[in-house]
C-alpha cells in the first residue's frame, strides 16, 4: 500500500511564513488588547507555554483575566519589545534619527548675533 503524504502545514490550516511575520505595524494595529495566543506568536513562544506562565503568574507582561480567558494589553506589549512610538507625523528630514540627534546636539553659540539681513527683537 503507496504511503500518502500530509499536506503542507499552511494547506492544512497551521500558521504560514506570511502569516507568522509580525512587524511594528501591525502589532500596533492590533488595536488596545489581544489573546495570549496573538501575543505567543509575537514574542515567539509556543501557546502552551505562554498559557503555562499566564498561570504561573510568570507572564512577561500584564495580562487582564476575562472569565477563563487572558488578554494581553498591547501598549505593555509593545513596550517590551523596545519598539518605538508610531510616528505621528512625517518628519522634514524624512525621519532619519541620525540627522533629528545631530541637530539636537549642536551647540548654540548665542554670540554669534543674528543672521546676515536679520533684525535683532526689540530694536
Amino acid at each position: 500500500m503507496p504511503r500518502r503524504s500530509l499536506p503542507s502545514r499552511s494547506a492544512r490550516g497551521g500558521a504560514s511564513p506570511q502569516a507568522a511575520m509580525w512587524t511594528a505595524e501591525r502589532i500596533r494595529d492590533l488595536g488596545p488588547v489581544c489573546s495570549l495566543s496573538v501575543a505567543a506568536q509575537i514574542l515567539q513562544i509556543s501557546v502552551s507555554m505562554a498559557y503555562k506562565l499566564a498561570d504561573a503568574g510568570d507572564f512577561p507582561i500584564p495580562l487582564i483575566r476575562v472569565g477563563t480567558r487572558y488578554r494581553v494589553p498591547t501598549p505593555p506589549l509593545i513596550a517590551a519589545l523596545y519598539l518605538p512610538d508610531a510616528p505621528s507625523e512625517p518628519s522634514p528630514d524624512g525621519g532619519d534619527l541620525t540627522t533629528a540627534r545631530r541637530h539636537a546636539s549642536m551647540p548654540i553659540n548665542k554670540s554669534a548675533g543674528p543672521p546676515h539681513g536679520a533684525t535683532p527683537l526689540g530694536d
